[in-house]
C-alpha cells in the first residue's frame, strides 16, 4: 500500500473517530443541562480521584467508600433521565475507529 492510500485511510479513520467522539460529548453536555446534579456528581468523581491521586485522601477504603457513593448517586440520576447513552457509538468497537 503507498503512502498516499495509507494517509488517505488514516484520515478517514480519524474523522469518524472525531465525529463519534463529538457525538458523544454533544450527547453528555445535553444531559448536564437536562440534569446539573449529574455533572456535580462527575465534578466530585473526578476531584475525588485527584485528591486520592495527590494522597491528600491516603485512606483506600476512604477513597473506595466516597467513590461508592457517587457511582450509585449517578447510576440513580442516570435512572431518572432515562439512562441516555452518553458513550461514543464507532464503527468499529474493537479498535475504536482507530484501524
Amino acid at each position: 500500500m503507498n503512502s498516499d492510500v495509507r494517509g488517505k485511510v488514516a484520515r478517514e479513520f480519524s474523522a469518524k473517530r472525531t465525529r463519534a467522539l463529538l457525538d458523544a460529548k454533544r450527547r453528555k453536555e445535553e444531559l448536564y443541562k437536562a440534569c446539573p446534579a449529574l455533572s456535580e456528581v462527575d465534578g466530585q468523581m473526578a476531584r475525588l480521584s485527584y485528591e486520592h491521586i495527590r494522597a491528600d485522601l491516603p485512606e483506600e477504603s476512604a477513597y473506595n467508600e466516597k467513590m461508592n457513593a457517587l457511582f450509585k448517586r449517578k447510576a440513580e440520576l442516570m435512572k431518572q433521565m432515562g439512562n441516555v447513552d452518553i458513550e461514543p457509538h464507532f464503527e468499529c468497537e474493537i479498535c475504536k475507529d482507530t484501524g
